[in-house]
């Protein structure tokens, strides 16, 4: 492409991908399309993204050229997608897409999500006569079900794009059995783990050690957006009766989500000490270390504690693997926002940790052929907590 440019010759197929994940927002979905773009030709590919406001996002902002992009020869525009003072919100897609894919000469639209995005991409396509694909991960998918108007419309959506992608055969059979999409029309594209294990460094390592005093401790790791569905409240609820048996036992969160202040509470209680105020943990006031306090009670001699990393770059995320004695996620059966693969699983399966994953969604295809998964009701907490002392003590 890059050649037939240079000689003046245009393109024959350049396509807009219209997203609400994309870095620095952090989490699979915006990594899944990074690592997407970052394989296409620059003549290609333009993108279309929401403007980042940590502090509405409640995320860390994350923003380097280097980070956001690893290449600076690709377009991106970032623009506002919801606007509070008008209905629907998501008004704005549908100019941004337009006169993007005007400018640009686009010749294809790629709908990051079905909902919203996937509506106004359906709109701009009728107007400038443009095919377009959508990509689904199964939570979108999820979410439009619980409500008629939205199921009918996707359904619509899903109908007349010319492929739809799906990042698991999880997915595809949703889209097959509720959305009723042909199978020979859904393309399987599966998240890739980017992360290994040469990469670690070990200063840093050592230094994280130290940070977080993590000398002699067993370290239980999760790596989520801190929301409900991700079931870490589970986890936090089940970790006092380890450490009655596991003394040094830490257990380290790594993310940040609008469930923080909820599992800081719990947290709290647990280790027996006064909770921070959650409106005074401000951005960036990360990391959270909550050990136990000596004295009193039958914890009295207990070492361990929780640890709330908050939100890291990606490309750091290694250092934190490389602390790990185990990894967790045991995501909530209930609810439309499952795990429907698991990027997360690969990265800890990349660093030989024992894996113990809730039996939801994709897990089991993203762990298919991975020796050390142990997969558990994530609802059942005596069996997450036998699992977790067997994994530790080994």
């Amino acid at each position: 492409m890059r050649f037939l440019a240079s000689l003046g010759m245009t393109t024959s197929k350049k396509t807009l991908l219209i997203t609400l994940d994309f870095p620095p927002l952090t989490g699979g979905v915006a990594e899944y399309y990074l690592n997407r773009v970052k394989k296409m030709d620059s003549d290609e590919i333009v993108i279309l993204a929401p403007v980042v406001i940590p502090a509405k996002a409640g995320i860390q902002e994350l923003f380097s050229g280097s980070r956001v992009m690893a290449r600076d020869d690709i377009k991106i525009y970032r623009r506002k997608f919801l606007l509070a003072w008008i209905y629907p919100h998501w008004l704005p897609i549908i100019k941004h897409i337009y006169y993007i894919a005007k400018k640009e000469n686009i010749t294809e639209l790629w709908a990051g999500q079905v909902l919203p995005v996937g509506t106004a991409v359906w709109l701009v396509s009728k107007i400038l006569r443009l095919p377009y694909k959508i990509t689904c991960h199964g939570n979108d998918l999820l979410r439009a079900k619980t409500h008629p108007r939205k199921f009918k419309l996707a359904k619509r959506i899903l109908k007349d794009a010319r492929t739809v992608e799906a990042n698991t055969v999880f997915t595809k059979n949703i889209l097959i059995d509720d959305f009723k999409v042909p199978a020979e029309k859904i393309e399987i594209i599966y998240p890739e783990n980017t992360l290994r294990r040469e990469m670690v460094d070990e200063k840093k390592v050592g230094e994280l050690r130290q940070k977080y005093n993590l000398s002699n401790k067993k370290v239980l790791l999760t790596v989520a957006r801190l929301v409900e569905s991700k079931g870490i409240d589970t986890i936090l609820k089940i970790m006092p009766r380890l450490w009655q048996e596991i003394s040094n036992l830490v257990y380290v969160i790594v993310g940040d989500g609008s469930q923080f202040p909820e599992l800081l509470r719990m947290s709290s209680e647990l280790l027996r000490i006064p909770p921070p105020n959650p409106l005074l943990i401000k951005e960036g006031s990360f990391p959270v270390i909550l050990p136990f306090i000596r004295g009193g009670g039958p914890m009295e001699h207990r070492t361990g504690g929780v640890i709330f990393v908050g939100s890291v770059p990606h490309e750091e995320l290694i250092n934190y693997y490389a602390l790990a004695n185990a990894f967790i996620l045991t995501p909530h059966k209930t609810g439309v926002d499952t795990e429907s693969f698991g990027t997360v699983y690969l990265e800890a399966a990349e660093f030989g940790l024992p894996i113990i994953a809730g039996d939801v969604g994709g897990a089991r295809e993203a762990l298919v052929n991975y020796s050390k998964a142990i997969f558990v009701d994530s609802e059942n907490e005596e069996e997450i907590a036998k699992e977790i002392k067997r994994v530790i003590s080994s």
